[in-house]
């Protein structure tokens, strides 16, 4: 397996075409490029990035670790699928927050983040909860009850508490692997496929500078 270095517009299109729970830089390419999926065996992902994150240069073994926002598929017990009817809640909640004046005003990228967090947790408690399970990195804590477990497991993390709920969430990252955390919930949350895309689309159509 051989690792190269992409720059941070590059490592943010990779992230951004995430498909499921775990999937590595390998697939996601060969799924970009058409070409074959083969199965690797290997702990870390094989495209690394020097990008800059928040300001400052993150090393390429941190964003080797940090890519795959969960263990192997294999070792990963996924949420259970809640009825239908709890699944169209959720979507409609998630369809009126991004079509508020709230949110299409909001111009912060962290604030945007941290309202659909929100609304998910209100929409299904259980089963946000279940989501956030499956949805941390490698070597950090993403989502946490307990604000000193995600502040252990970085430094300059900048752990927010999510609005109307009791979970706390690591914002010091860039707007591609908040979108990747959001996602990597949605799918936890079995969020319909065009939802999720509608939801990518608030983030990557944006050219405003986020600012903490």
């Amino acid at each position: 397996m051989k690792t190269i270095n992409i720059d941070d517009e590059l490592y943010q299109y990779i992230a951004s075409n995430t498909q499921a729970i775990g999937e590595d830089a390998s697939t996601i390419l060969r799924r970009l490029l058409n070409l074959p999926q083969v199965r690797v065996v290997n702990e870390t992902n094989p495209v690394t990035s020097t990008a800059k994150v928040d300001g400052e240069t993150q090393p390429s073994s941190e964003a080797q670790k940090e890519f795959k926002l969960t263990t192997d598929a294999a070792t990963v017990t996924q949420p259970k699928k809640p009825s239908d009817d709890t699944i169209a809640h959720i979507s409609r909640q998630l369809q009126k927050l991004i079509s508020s004046a709230e949110f299409l005003q909001e111009d912060k990228q962290v604030n945007r983040f941290l309202l659909i967090l929100s609304v998910l947790y209100r929409a299904n408690p259980e089963g946000f909860s279940s989501a956030t399970e499956v949805s941390q990195g490698r070597s950090r804590v993403y989502f946490s009850l307990e604000v000193a477990e995600i502040e252990a497991s970085g430094s300059s993390v900048n752990p927010k508490q999510i609005p109307k709920s009791p979970f706390w969430v690591a914002t010091n990252n860039n707007t591609g692997r908040k979108l990747n955390m959001l996602e990597s919930v949605m799918r936890a949350m079995y969020i319909p496929e065009h939802l999720i895309e509608l939801v990518k689309l608030q983030f990557t159509s944006s050219h405003n500078e986020e600012n903490h």
